[in-house]
């Protein structure tokens, strides 16, 4: 039983330690899931059923001309929080990855 003690103990400091690196794998990229950005607006005050479905149809553009169309039909608020988190982060537009065999975790 002690045994199992020192290897639990010793996994957890070697990750407490890998974790105080700024950057543990930095050749990984990652994105917010739409779920997620959309509760982050909500938190911020901008929210409503319109939204949501213009908020889905900018997120899944493809084109750069069909994201900027779309995202000009949002209201200014949530402009302003969607450009804040940064396109890269949230529109498949400018996702500066390959898309495809990506696996979403959305923990609550």
């Amino acid at each position: 039983m002690e045994n199992n003690i020192y290897c639990c103990y010793w996994f957890l400091m070697r990750l407490r330690e890998s974790l105080r690196q700024e950057h543990v794998f930095p050749s990984s990229y990652n994105e917010y899931t739409f779920k997620s950005v959309f509760k982050y607006m909500r938190t911020r005050g901008v929210y409503g059923r319109t939204l949501q479905s213009f908020f889905w149809m900018t997120s899944n553009s493809y084109i750069v001309s069909d994201f900027e169309e779309k995202f000009c039909r949002l209201t200014p608020d949530a402009r302003e929080v969607l450009a804040n988190i940064g396109h890269a982060k949230w529109a498949r537009t400018y996702f500066s990855n390959i898309r495809w065999n990506v696996v979403n975790i959305d923990i609550p």
